[in-house]
């Protein structure tokens, strides 16, 4: 953001105190004061997207946890007992180290897509999860759930940071609000 042209206020039925980039758009992150990068939005916007960011963590925690009162009935349809433990661990081993690399994409590509594209693998591995036909496949689509699970926890901590000032961050990450 060098030139004279970079902000205009829009004259449309936009709101009018959110600055127009001319080459991207509304809601491009804006420094302030404190070297924090703010999103503008306006109130209802900001509920929209909170609310889908904690539906979105909502999905990828209970994905974690559901298999255990799940287990049961998982050994009795596929048996292969000896195999129970990577049920868990496949989720859980590719959902740590692809949560760095995501933050990275988020950094390059933009968080809006990125988000998306961990939505869509998540959902993905859940896919293959349902239709498994054996344990194998099972513990597969728990590793591919995990590669959209780990994007989903590390996307949804950087867009409240981008949406929320540095004063307030720290009630939206622990949701003390609620």
């Amino acid at each position: 953001m060098s030139s004279n042209h970079e902000m205009l206020t829009p004259t449309s039925s936009v709101d009018s105190s959110v600055p127009m980039d001319v080459e991207t758009g509304p809601a491009q992150p804006i420094p302030n004061k404190g070297g924090d990068v703010k999103v503008p939005l306006n109130r209802s916007q900001f509920g929209l997207v909170f609310l889908g960011l904690m539906l979105a963590i909502m999905m990828a925690a209970l994905d974690q946890t559901i298999v255990a009162t799940a287990l049961k009935a998982i050994v009795a349809d596929f048996g292969r007992q000896e195999l129970v433990p990577w049920i868990g661990s496949a989720y859980l081993l590719t959902s740590a180290p692809f949560g760095i690399l995501y933050g990275k994409l988020a950094d390059i590509f933009g968080r809006k897509w990125v988000f998306v594209f961990a939505l869509v693998v998540f959902e993905l591995g859940s896919l293959v999860c349902a239709a498994a036909p054996t344990m194998e496949a099972l513990i597969i689509g728990r590793a591919v759930a995990g590669v959209g699970g780990g994007g989903i926890f590390s996307l949804v901590l950087i867009i409240i940071s981008d949406i929320v000032s540095l004063q307030d961050r720290g009630e939206f990450f622990c949701f003390r609000w609620i």
